[in-house]
């Protein structure tokens, strides 16, 4: 924003390395909004913490020998890391995990709460000095389903985009809430162990179980789903579960009963869109798309608007996204190019005032915990990216899961929950404020599937037709069949790789 280019921040840092991975991250994302000074070391902690981060973008140890005193320093803000250092004449920001304790403090930043085993939570708080209060100025959740290193180098990168988020945030963002967890430092080991061996056990279901999805849905005015609640159709369509499985539907504008969807195939990994027509249980007059794809394709979302019935599907493998026209007896046609070398999952058109807008998930940031825009006044484009990118870092709220509606005078953007599995609830956001500057919004309800039903571990797509909801239901599975296709294709991979 131009006030925040016109006055940069300066921003003193203590306890963190100008040659390290962890300054260097911090150089590279607050260039042209904030001036880096390095103070006077504090401890390294103890070996193995440091051995532990080396190579990560936690990584807060470098090579600089020489470094200014706090005495000799004038800053804006005290950025403690460490949780070692409070500024008794300024501004004092903290990157803080659930229970308090800094994000440079040993291991504490692999702690979770009971409550969300599998989610990382981290806050960057300042000190009020009028009160001895934390306020929080920014956010973020991301899933611990991760290897040890793996997660270290997430914490480490989404620490950097708090910081960057906290800048931004100035001066126009108010400060919404009061920190209510605990400020003090405390030992977090065991939390931090509890939380790795959720981890390591959750990684071994993903690998030896198998996600089953199947299409239903709902004939209930949208008004009903802006409220927590369980969620079940009357009745499922489905393929059978060795073969694979349907999922991601949306209606086709025009075309009564008309839903595309993903068909996935165990023995080839890969999904194509096909369309069909909803009877029932059954289904009918089913139709092949050629989107001239040959990778994966998923998530068929469509829009209607201007005269033509768009289509933007998930075509992340191709490192570039493009938007379909669709016509009934012909092939989609390719309308533009709405970005290339970007892997774009779930992508979702909506408008805003005066501008279309694309939700998305870039999976080079990482799956499922980041939410992305871009932005064109015309449907053809130039598509730009927002300048917050990623605008939002939370696994329970941030990748598309359907249409975006509106509900009295709000407008409503369903999310996946991927906080314990891919696609385990779904999160309905209110948006707040959408410009090319800001985002913001809010999440009002949770979905969640019915426990007692036939699809009891999942919901991912909320799909708004002229005469209800669709929806789709995950069943997780153990089926040793389906586990010797996807082994057998790896196979496959690696001998064609070595040709």
């Amino acid at each position: 924003m131009g006030d925040e280019a016109a006055v940069p921040l300066t921003i003193a840092i203590r306890g963190v390395d100008a040659g390290s991975e962890l300054w260097k991250g911090l150089a590279r994302a607050l260039k042209d909004i904030a001036e880096l000074i390095a103070m006077v070391h504090v401890s390294h902690g103890n070996a193995p913490w440091r051995r532990c981060v080396r190579g990560t973008a936690l990584d807060w140890v470098g090579t600089a020998q020489v470094q200014p005193s706090l005495s000799s320093v004038s800053s804006d803000v005290l950025l403690d890391l460490h949780g070692e250092e409070i500024r008794s004449d300024g501004r004092t920001w903290r990157v803080v995990n659930i229970a308090g304790n800094c994000v440079l403090r040993p291991f504490s930043c692999l702690a979770t709460r009971e409550a969300e085993p599998l989610v990382t939570s981290l806050y960057l708080i300042e000190l009020d000095v009028r009160d001895a209060g934390w306020v929080v100025l920014a956010e973020a959740h991301i899933s611990s389903r991760r290897g040890f290193r793996s997660l270290l180098d997430a914490v480490g990168r989404t620490a950097i985009w708090l910081v960057r988020a906290g800048i931004r945030a100035r001066p126009g963002m108010p400060r919404a809430w009061r920190l209510s967890i605990p400020t003090t430092q405390r030992g977090g080991s065991l939390g931090a162990v509890r939380s790795r061996i959720g981890s390591v056990r959750a990684r071994i279901r993903d690998r030896v179980s198998s996600e089953i999805w199947a299409i239903g849905r709902v004939a209930e005015p949208v008004e009903e789903f802006v409220r927590t609640r369980t969620v079940e159709p009357q009745s499922w369509i489905e393929v059978p579960a060795r073969e694979g499985f349907i999922a991601d539907p949306f209606p086709w504008p025009g075309r009564d009963d008309a839903v595309l969807y993903e068909h996935f195939r165990h023995r080839t990994g890969l999904g194509s869109i096909e369309a069909m027509v909803l009877g029932g249980s059954t289904m009918n007059g089913i139709e092949k798309l050629d989107f001239n794809v040959h990778t994966h394709l998923s998530y068929p979302f469509t829009h209607r608007s201007e005269g033509l019935v768009i289509c933007l599907l998930e075509m992340a493998a191709e490192r570039r996204q493009a938007m379909y026209v669709l016509s009934p007896g012909e092939a989609p046609r390719e309308l533009c190019t709405v970005a290339e070398n970007v892997a774009m999952a779930d992508p979702t058109l909506f408008r805003w005032g005066e501008l279309f807008w694309i939700a998305y998930n870039d999976a080079d940031l990482g799956l499922h915990e980041n939410l992305c825009l871009l932005f064109a006044s015309r449907l053809e484009g130039p598509w730009l990216p927002h300048k917050l990118n990623p605008v939002k870092i939370d696994v329970r709220s941030s990748r598309p899961a359907g249409t975006v509606f509106r509900v009295g005078g709000s407008l409503i953007r369903p999310a996946q929950d991927c906080s314990d599995s891919y696609g385990c609830a779904l999160t309905m956001n209110r948006i707040i404020e959408c410009t090319p500057e800001r985002y913001a919004e809010e999440p009002i309800a949770r979905l969640l599937p019915n426990p007692n039903g036939r699809f009891p571990d999942g919901l991912h797509t909320f799909s708004v037709t002229s005469n209800g909801v669709l929806i789709d239901g995950k069943r997780t599975i153990v089926d040793w069949n389906i586990l010797w296709q996807r082994l057998s294709r790896r196979l496959r991979r690696a001998s064609e790789s070595i040709r």
